[in-house]
C-alpha cells in the first residue's frame, strides 16, 4: 500500500553502539588510507625532487669541468704561441743583429750565442766589454 504523507516526523531514534562503532572505524580507516596516500605521495614527491637536484648538481658539475678544462686549454694554447712568437721574434732578432754588426763566422756566431747565453743566467754576473788597442797592456813590443 502506497500513501502519500505531507509531513513527516520523527522522534527520538537511537542508532545501536554496533552500527556506530561499525561507522565510526570506517570512517578512522578512510582517514588512515587517506593519511597513507599523502604520506605516499609525499615521499615520491621527496623522490623526484632528490632526482632534480642530482639532475641539475650533476649537470652543474659537467658544465663548470668542461668551462674550466676549455679555459685551461685557451691558456696553454695562448702560452705556447707566445712562446712560439717569442721565439721566432729572438730568432729574427738575432739574425738581423748578426748581420748589423758584421757576424759572419759560424765561431762568431757560437761565441756570440755563449755570451748571450751567460748573460741570461741569474745566478751568474758577467759584464763584457770590448777590447781596443789602447786598452791592452803590452809586455812585447808591438810591431804593427
Amino acid at each position: 500500500l502506497h500513501c502519500k504523507l505531507d509531513q513527516f516526523h520523527l522522534g527520538r531514534i537511537r542508532i545501536p553502539d554496533s552500527v556506530a562503532t561499525k561507522q565510526l572505524e570506517a570512517r578512522v580507516q578512510n582517514e588512515r588510507n587517506d593519511q597513507e596516500e599523502f604520506l605516499q605521495k609525499s615521499a615520491t614527491e621527496r623522490e623526484r625532487t632528490t632526482v632534480e637536484v642530482n639532475k641539475i648538481d650533476l649537470t652543474t658539475n659537467k658544465t663548470l669541468r668542461t668551462a674550466t678544462a676549455e679555459g685551461n686549454l685557451i691558456r696553454s694554447k695562448a702560452s705556447a704561441e707566445a712562446q712560439l712568437i717569442l721565439a721566432q721574434a729572438g730568432i729574427n732578432g738575432t739574425k738581423m743583429l748578426l748581420e748589423a754588426a758584421g757576424i759572419e763566422t759560424q765561431d762568431h756566431k757560437t761565441v756570440f750565442t755563449y755570451i748571450r747565453t751567460l748573460r741570461d743566467r741569474k745566478q751568474l754576473n758577467i759584464d763584457v766589454s770590448y777590447l781596443s788597442d789602447e786598452s791592452v797592456v803590452r809586455t812585447a813590443p808591438f810591431s804593427p
